[in-house]
């Protein structure tokens, strides 16, 4: 989990729009705990420069660790929800 919060962090600095806030929630309903991250991204930057690897390697360690990785971005904002089953 270490790995994973250090890339969303990472991809965090690189990113996201520094007037705007990163908001960051942590779910729990039930049987499930998770986070949630938000950003808003200059989206120019944002497709110039990544490549999508960090967030397979999201899914990967995600899926390996029983739980379930789902990214947005939609009108600049992006939102990054890791859950555990």
């Amino acid at each position: 989990m270490i790995r994973i919060i250090d890339n969303i962090i990472s991809n965090i600095i690189k990113y996201a729009d520094v007037q705007k806030p990163v908001v960051i929630f942590i779910i729990r309903k039930k049987e499930t705990v998770g986070f949630l991250f938000q950003n808003s991204v200059d989206a120019s930057d944002f497709a110039i420069e990544s490549t999508g690897i960090g967030l397979q390697s999201i899914d990967k360690l995600m899926g390996r660790m029983g739980g379930e990785y789902h990214s947005s971005f939609l009108k600049k904002l992006y939102d990054i929800n890791l859950r555990k089953l």
